[in-house]
């Protein structure tokens, strides 16, 4: 017995090198969750670990394995190919703040994002410019680059009338490109994006033609090459505003590309191996919060209504798998789980219900997935919008930390969906309230989870009505898929790494010295920007940073060489105009540049008393961070933001940081 218990524990040890070698460098980085859990689970696992036992004994003696030196982390290379939006046209330093350089920034360590965009370019090989047959620069250069994720956004040129004439190509023109990606050496995970909306029309370039022809095409190319879909028109509909000339978006538009593209990576899972800090993310919440989810029958599924019933109270949706992983892993917080799901609900029934069961609960953190009834009872977008408004609001005003989830409704083609005119028909009203979900989720700061996007993915790897069996119902699988999801964008925002303290995560951190500053909208020092972000740091009052804010905040970043801790800060007067000084700001610390802490807040603050008068601002902070940003969010009425001088306590900033050579940072 006692050897046999020698043996298990052997046995044991040999599995976990056994898991080391199947992700080394060798094997593909989206490959290796997939393969140890097929090795080590199932029907034949007891045949497999008898295998691995005799296979690296017998490589440990010749000395095969080496337990002294870890395999190399892969980079996952992207390459983002499309055209002349994707190119970064029309946008100043597009090496900078174009999507593609946006989006490796947003990344981060472990990634290395390409721009293989080449302007006028189309899709179709009859078009005026056929980007498969486009020079070196482009096509032929994207499948030499061997990547492992592509970004393919082509059809805003095809869309003219001289190329549009050969629209029947163009699903057999966009299967021949995917193949070519598919067939590389790297056999790439690919995603195709709907093109960008027009406002209205430019140089023969229709927004009819883009919504009417080629969106529907796009989803037709999805299901045929099985690869999922990122809705770029969806995420940028009614933003005008961020199209200077009617089909390319500005800096900050392709911000908004770089931030859709990325989530649909990260929702894929597709972390890259060489991630900061090892070991998985958890949310980080009070001892005692209470979290509250409320919804449909989504979250319902079967709840008790009767909570002193401890074994059914939180029903089986992803609410209880939720709640049982954060129970293990946060037991220390002793969090309190609250399921307010109602079979059948619409928001407005939720409103009408809200002030009991969501402002009276008073809870820490509310999580809200509503949509799917409003969709099968024809609620009108406006209405939909209007009710989930006011209870964000009243949710707001009743607790203004509270802190926000929401969740995209979502459908797939399944159950009584496979028809494809039911289908159509539900997916585009399911797409219109995702587009408000999103705007909603800006407005009140909340942590947005595209559920939809996550289940087109999921359909990937296994049919849709294995996730979702009616099309709209999940199955076990189906709610494990959101509750991971909940876990991971969660820990996004208010985040602790299991089993890694602070001061590890820090020492990671300190491997990059790489240092920048930058604004939000892209200002950078130029002959003709005498007022740029350079000047806040420059030391001399007689300057001063000024900046235009169309009625949005303006963001001022830092990125450090090594971490401080930061407990004050100063503001200096510009030399004019005390309207606009800050009214209203927030600072945040992170210490990777994507998971914020808010460390101060002011509100109705009065302009300065003087001009170019120094004022200083403490607050309680004992954690070091590497960026810190600050988020001018009003001033006391004009149209510009201006300050003379930023600085931060400990902290050594100048005009050299401004950034010019490194891809901007995404929020």
């Amino acid at each position: 017995m006692r050897l046999e218990r020698q043996g298990y524990h052997l046995l044991t040890g040999l599995e976990s090198v056994a898991t080391l070698f199947f992700k080394s460098e060798n094997m593909h980085p989206f490959s290796t969750a997939v393969v140890s859990s097929a090795f080590f689970a199932g029907p034949f696992s007891r045949i497999v670990r008898s295998f691995i036992w005799m296979t690296v004994c017998g490589a440990m003696v010749l000395g095969i394995v080496s337990l002294a030196e870890p395999a190399a982390h892969k980079t996952i290379k992207v390459a983002c190919v499309g055209d002349s939006i994707t190119f970064g046209a029309g946008i100043a330093e597009r090496e900078i703040y174009s999507y593609p350089a946006q989006l490796g920034e947003m990344l981060g360590q472990g990634w290395e994002v390409k721009n293989f965009g080449l302007n006028g370019h189309t899709l179709m090989d009859k078009g005026n410019a056929p980007y498969m047959k486009s020079n070196r620069n482009g096509y032929q250069s994207a499948l030499a680059y061997q990547p492992d994720v592509v970004i393919i956004k082509l059809g805003t040129n095809d869309s003219k009338p001289e190329n549009w004439k050969y629209k029947s190509d163009y699903v057999t023109d966009y299967l021949k490109l995917i193949t070519s990606f598919r067939n590389l050496a790297s056999h790439p995970k690919i995603y195709v994006c709907k093109p960008v909306p027009v406002f209205p029309e430019r140089w023969g370039i229709t927004d009819q033609v883009v919504r009417e022809e080629i969106l529907p095409l796009v989803d037709q190319v999805g299901t045929e090459a099985s690869v999922p879909i990122i809705d770029l028109y969806a995420a940028l509909t009614d933003r005008a505003d961020l199209f200077p000339d009617k089909v390319h978006p500005n800096a900050e538009g392709a911000e908004v590309i770089a931030k859709t593209v990325a989530a649909h990576i990260r929702a894929a899972g597709e972390v890259a191996s060489s991630s900061l800090v090892s070991g998985p993310l958890l949310p980080a919440f009070q001892k005692g919060a209470r979290l509250l989810f409320i919804g449909d029958s989504i979250t319902d599924m079967n709840r008790g209504r009767n909570e002193r019933d401890r074994n059914h109270y939180l029903g089986h949706s992803y609410v209880f798998l939720v709640a049982g992983r954060l129970g293990i892993e946060l037991a220390d917080a002793q969090l309190d789980f609250y399921n307010r799901g109602i079979s059948g609900n619409t928001v407005a029934q939720l409103k009408a219900r809200w002030q009991e069961d969501a402002i009276d609960m008073r809870p820490d953190v509310l999580t809200i997935l509503i949509g799917t009834n409003d969709v099968g009872k024809k609620v009108s977008t406006e209405s939909f919008e209007a009710d989930y408004r006011a209870i964000l609001q009243s949710s707001r005003d009743a607790n203004p930390k509270l802190k926000i989830v929401l969740l995209d409704p979502f459908v797939l083609r399944s159950g009584g969906l496979k028809n494809e005119q039911a289908w159509q028909v539900r997916r585009s009203a399911t797409d219109q309230l995702r587009v408000v979900v999103a705007r909603l989720a800006e407005e009140f700061d909340a942590v947005h989870i595209e559920t939809q996007a996550l289940f087109d993915e999921a359909t990937q790897s296994a049919p849709a009505d294995y996730w979702l069996w009616d099309g709209i119902h999940p199955l076990p699988q189906g709610h494990e898929l959101i509750a991971r999801q909940w876990v991971k964008a969660t820990a996004a925002r208010w985040s602790v790494a299991s089993g890694r303290s602070t001061s590890e995560q820090e020492v990671d951190l300190s491997r990059d010295r790489s240092k920048w500053l930058r604004c939000s909208t892209g200002q950078v020092g130029t002959t003709d920007r005498p007022e740029h972000i350079g000047m806040s740091v420059d030391g001399n009052v007689g300057t001063k940073w000024c900046v235009p804010h169309e009625g949005r905040p303006v963001e001022w970043f830092v990125k450090l060489e090594e971490p401080i801790a930061v407990k004050e800060y100063r503001f200096t007067s510009a030399n004019d105009v005390p309207a606009r000084d800050p009214r209203e700001w927030k600072w945040e610390g992170s210490l990777d540049g994507k998971t914020w802490v808010q460390l101060d807040y002011r509100d109705q603050q009065e302009p300065f008393p003087e001009r170019q008068q120094e004022r200083a601002f403490a607050f309680e902070n004992s954690a070091p961070y590497r960026y810190y940003r600050l988020t001018l969010l009003t001033n006391q009425g004009d149209g510009l933001f201006q300050l003379s001088e930023i600085a931060l306590s400990g902290v050594s900033i100048d005009p050299s940081y401004v950034i010019r050579s490194v891809g901007s940072f995404g929020k």
